[in-house]
């Protein structure tokens, strides 16, 4: 990367009129060489990232590992690994009723986030009713498993018939159980033995150790994101966004994925076609239609990743089957095997500013290349 390249970039980080956080950080590997790192403010190379959505990148990573091991099909059914999915029923909005799903919720529906799943909320009968869920769950069990949470989950009816939409939701909360079903292990433990520990990544958790809690990067606006999550007698680990990490962690497990799914190292996690099938285009022109957020022109949605299928139409000089994801804080992750280019960006801010950072480092860094 040249010199003017590199001020750029500097320049834009410590930009406090636009970039209003408290500190920020962003690393930027070019055939498995670091070519640039900085920090600016409060934040430094221990800083702790509450990666939020992020987690979803690792989930998915957890769940081909065991696709690869012939553990499941994207065609099995979900209720095969969680019986309670079974006979699920859909919300009709002009009935106002739960109707019989005519359709079976299948593994790959969790993957591409099109199983009628939501988050919590009050948009929809399907998230309000989400919400009293776990207000009557945390009442009989104020440190509930993950297992106990995702069980409960079919009592209300699904927003769509599986596969007919797409909606960012509790799909890989979802996985995540079913990777404990599978692997007889917490999610965290199997991620831990199957990735964390092989790639060195030391310092990636759902539960924050108590000596850690200090390394925690300051909240820009974001209080109503409680902390909680990340207690020691926390039992809940969120597939969906429950990580903490660090900028040169995450790298480790990015950079890999960039290469193939084997490090530099020797280190193999997943298979180089498995990578192709998760940053391959999952929707269809109907769910495509779901998936509109403007700054992600020219990008559909693959498996717990975006992947561009259109270059210019995503208004950058990027790669077809570029893929990576955000957390909504502001952490944000971009790999492209065919420049061999990984890119991570850490802050944390709510609203995290996502449209802003991207397209603009997105842009820079792809020039300077």
């Amino acid at each position: 990367m040249n010199e003017r390249a590199k001020e750029a970039l500097i320049r834009f980080l410590e930009e406090r009129d636009e970039l209003d956080v408290h500190g920020n950080s962003l690393l930027v590997f070019h055939k498995d060489k670091e070519i640039f790192r900085h920090y600016t403010g409060e934040v430094n190379k221990d800083t702790l990232f509450r990666i939020f959505s992020m987690t979803k990148v690792v989930t998915v990573t957890a769940a081909l590992q065991l696709f690869e091991l012939g553990k499941f099909t994207m065609e099995d059914p979900v209720s095969k690994f969680l019986p309670e999915f079974a006979n699920m029923t859909v919300w009709d909005e002009e009935k106002q009723e739960a109707v019989p799903a005519k359709n079976e919720m299948r593994m790959r529906h969790l993957f591409s986030m099109s199983a009628g799943i939501t988050y919590e909320g009050d948009s929809c009968e399907t998230e309000r009713q989400y919400v009293k869920l776990k207000e009557e769950l945390m009442k009989e069990y104020p440190h509930y498993t993950t297992q106990q949470y995702i069980r409960m989950l079919p009592k209300a009816p699904l927003a769509f018939e599986p596969g007919s939409h797409w909606r960012y939701s509790l799909c890989h909360d979802v996985l995540g159980a079913v990777i404990e079903v599978i692997s007889g292990q917490l999610l965290g433990e199997y991620m831990h033995d199957h990735i964390f520990a092989p790639l060195g990544m030391e310092h990636t958790f759902f539960r924050c150790p108590a000596e850690y809690r200090s390394r925690m990067a300051t909240k820009m606006l974001g209080d109503h994101f409680s902390d909680d999550m990340f207690a020691e007698e926390n039992r809940y680990e969120a597939g969906g966004g429950g990580l903490l990490s660090t900028l040169d962690d995450y790298m480790k497990l990015a950079n890999t994925l960039t290469r193939g799914g084997t490090s530099e190292n020797g280190v193999r996690i997943l298979g180089r076609k498995t990578i192709d099938l998760l940053r391959s285009d999952q929707l269809n022109e109907e769910q495509k239609k779901d998936f509109n957020w403007d700054y992600l022109n020219g990008y559909s949605y693959g498996m717990g990743v975006r992947t561009n299928v259109d270059p210019a139409k995503s208004g950058i000089s990027g790669s077809v089957g570029e893929f990576g994801w955000c957390g909504v804080m502001g952490t944000w992750v971009l790999m492209d095997p065919e420049e061999e280019l990984t890119v991570v960006y850490m802050h944390q801010r709510f609203p995290n500013l996502e449209k802003y950072v991207q397209t603009h480092l997105r842009a820079m860094i792809y020039g300077a290349l």
